[in-house]
């Protein structure tokens, strides 16, 4: 994963669309000073740019984060499934009702969109359920993917907590080695 230290995406981050003339290619504290600036807004201080720009790159890391993450999550999901074990022919079907599992509340019925009522339309079940038999294929999928979706949660919540103290070149260097 590549990422730029850029002072224009830190700039536009404190003030969208600022109106200025000049270049910060190289990304300076010259060039910053440089700048003639026409926006009616206060220019921000170099310093402020900078930490704006520190910023830009940590989100970016963040989404790389969450998408590696995700993309981990759900390919180890479908190639882990046992063959046996089909709710319908798409696996992505599959890993929905894992994820709605995965956020139930706790009246251990799932919330959205699906109801797990085992076959009933009795109270606090709404009118889409599974049935009894497919809510223990959902069951088994959980109980079979929980430690391989808790590992990829748990290590990119990790990654994402030592963000905030790595500076610019180790932002720079950032690789998800995971």
């Amino acid at each position: 994963m590549e990422v730029l230290y850029d002072l224009t995406a830190g700039l536009d981050h404190i003030i969208a669309g600022a109106d200025y003339q000049g270049s910060l290619k190289n990304n300076t504290s010259q060039e910053y000073d440089d700048l003639v600036w026409s926006d009616a807004r206060a220019k921000p201080t170099y310093a402020d740019v900078v930490l704006a720009t520190l910023e830009v790159m940590r989100e970016y890391i963040l989404t790389q984060i969450d998408l590696k993450t995700s993309m981990s999550i759900i390919g180890g999901f479908i190639s882990s499934i046992d063959a046996s074990v089909t709710i319908l022919p798409t696996r992505v079907w599959q890993f929905n009702a894992l994820n709605v599992y995965l956020n139930r509340n706790n009246t251990d019925f799932i919330v959205y969109p699906y109801d797990l009522c085992a076959g009933s339309t009795g109270p606090g079940c709404a009118q889409i359920y599974i049935s009894l038999v497919d809510a223990a294929k959902v069951e088994l999928l959980y109980s079979e993917s929980y430690t391989h979706v808790r590992g990829w949660l748990d290590s990119g919540r990790a990654l994402k907590d030592a963000l905030a103290a790595l500076t610019q070149q180790e932002l720079l260097d950032y690789e998800d080695n995971r």
